[in-house]
């Protein structure tokens, strides 16, 4: 019996030191530091309740065209509160992706996806409206709306 608990202790321990050193291991490596700072960056914003940042790749293959990759940034943003003017914050929120991420010019795609809504545990509503674009679209739309402010 005296090993059961032994077992179960050893157990108990691990889940819950090795999570933490597996994760300072990953927060310290040289890809996830970028996608820390900015996932901080944009949850600074007054209008972000939290913010999740994913770099990713897909391949997609054909017979006719053989493998194609392609590589993206994906942004979700939960507002805290519904924003009147969605566009406006997607463009804001990319421009703080290709400032604070280094890689994020070189995707073939950047997303930005704004969630707004609740969970009440009974009873749960969310809207979702997202904005994916080449680099160089984003570019140019953050051009266009310089002169607009939230």
């Amino acid at each position: 019996m005296k090993g059961h608990y032994l077992v179960v202790v050893i157990v108990l321990l691990a889940s819950i030191i090795l999570p933490s050193f597996l994760f300072a291991k990953f927060g310290n490596s040289d890809f996830f530091k970028p996608l820390l700072s900015l996932q901080q960056k944009i949850m600074e914003e007054p209008e972000v309740s939290y913010a999740g940042v994913i770099e990713g790749q897909s391949f997609f293959s054909s017979p006719g065209t053989g493998t194609k990759k392609t590589t993206n940034l994906a942004i979700t943003v939960f507002l805290k509160a519904r924003v009147p003017d969605q566009e406006t914050l997607a463009n804001k929120i990319a421009e703080i992706a290709f400032q604070n991420h280094p890689r994020a010019s070189q995707k073939d795609s950047v997303s930005v996806n704004l969630v707004y809504g609740y969970d009440i545990g009974i009873w749960s509503f969310w809207r979702s409206h997202g904005y994916r674009y080449p680099p160089q679209e984003w570019e140019k739309r953050l051009r266009g709306s310089a002169s607009k402010t939230i």
